[in-house]
């Protein structure tokens, strides 16, 4: 009997959010258990698209009704262990929000632990150097009109010799 060929890698299909204030800080949010911050949003369920994942998620952690305007950009990310899954974040414009807007993190399983209006003079201190790098060119999208296209925050065309 011929041994089946291994399983194809999972995909994990993220969709996150870009929400500015009024003086252009960025909403993000800080995982549970980490230092660093990200934007909000979340990994798509089965049979749900990656905006719609991003929308539910941002209601689930901040308690905001959001809605997409325009994607800003696709980063692709490579699996981090061999068989893991290999993944794709969407990014999408959702506007901006005056910075007493309310929001509620209702703690317990959403996976956040707090929030934060950040200047995007200081994002690198606040991120992972690579989810630093995906908020700029997500930001320099939004604000050229165009998309980018990434791998792990990087420019993806970059060819590998």
């Amino acid at each position: 009997m011929a041994t089946p060929p291994p399983a194809s890698p999972l995909l994990d299909i993220r969709g996150s959010a870009v929400i500015l204030d009024t003086s252009d800080r960025v909403l993000m949010v800080q995982p549970t258990g980490a230092e660093s911050y990200e934007l909000p949003g979340g990994v798509a369920e089965p049979g749900e698209e990656d905006w719609q994942a991003m929308a539910r998620s941002v209601r689930t952690q901040l308690g905001l009704v959001v809605s997409p305007f325009r994607l800003l950009a696709k980063d692709f990310l490579p699996a981090q262990a061999e068989g893991g899954p290999v993944g794709y974040t969407f990014v999408y414009d959702c506007g901006r929000y005056a910075y007493d807007t309310p929001i509620v993190v209702p703690g317990g399983e959403t996976g956040v632990a707090g929030y934060a209006w950040v200047a995007i003079s200081a994002l690198e201190h606040h991120c992972r150097p690579e989810h630093d790098r995906l908020v700029m060119a997500a930001l320099t999208a939004r604000t050229e009109g165009t998309t980018a296209v990434l791998r792990r925050g990087a420019p993806a065309y970059a060819v590998e010799g």
